[in-house]
């Protein structure tokens, strides 16, 4: 798992490239996710493009992100999410918690 931020703004995006799953890929997002929050990085914009699988590890790691970023005063989006992963957010209706975007400019002009 690869965590690429970008600050574009007020809003980081960033990009993830890998799998986000149990193990050393969620740690690694979690904890870059943390740093970003802490240094007050508080408005993100996670870009799934490249993100072929998400398990329920993964999905809890982006609540948890969410969670935190909210608690902040800011929020997390998302960008760019494939078929497979946005059937699963739709399954267990996380697809109600997050605002969803295909395209860039739009999820950066959302904030």
């Amino acid at each position: 798992m690869r965590v690429e931020p970008e600050s574009i703004g007020s809003v980081t995006l960033v990009r993830l490239n890998g799998d986000l799953v149990i193990g050393k890929p969620e740690a690694t997002f979690k904890e870059e996710m943390s740093k970003l929050v802490k240094s007050g990085k508080i408005n993100l914009i996670i870009d799934l493009d490249s993100v072929r699988y998400l398990d329920s590890t993964g999905l809890g790691s982006l609540v948890r992100t969410y969670t935190s970023t909210r608690k902040a005063g800011g929020t997390t989006k998302l960008l760019n999410v494939g078929p497979r992963n946005r059937k699963i957010l739709e399954i267990t209706r996380l697809i109600t918690i997050f605002e969803i975007f295909d395209d860039r400019a739009a999820a950066l002009a959302s904030f």
